[in-house]
């Protein structure tokens, strides 16, 4: 499986699916699909996601420092109690703007 890579203008939107977990990455040195650096930020969707461990949260700082090493900016869409919770016992809300949809995730690096 893996995160979905959807192109809208200069923003990049990426859809892990239902989970993002250790099981659901045949590469596990390399989750991140190749992006392109001329994007202007990048939206992860966590949406659909009900669920995520350890290796997802890992992925999702990987994504923040692959937007920042660009000077793009990042944003999550998230709306699953469980998968917001997680993401606030590792304090990403404190790091990362979190949304409760994509519009409004694109709004931010638009801003």
């Amino acid at each position: 499986m893996g995160i979905e890579v959807i192109k809208l203008g200069d923003i990049i939107v990426l859809r892990p699916g239902k989970s993002l977990t250790v099981f659901d990455f045949e590469d596990l040195v390399n989750p991140i699909p190749e992006l392109p650096k001329e994007a202007v930020g990048i939206v992860l969707d966590l949406l659909d996601t009900v669920e995520i461990d350890s290796f997802g949260v890992a992925t999702i700082i990987r994504i923040m420092s692959y937007a920042k090493s660009n000077n793009q900016k990042f944003s999550i869409a998230v709306s699953n109690n469980k998968v917001l919770f997680i993401l606030k016992i590792d304090k990403l809300d404190t790091v990362l703007p979190l949304y409760n949809s994509v519009e409004e995730a694109i709004s931010h690096i638009r801003g």
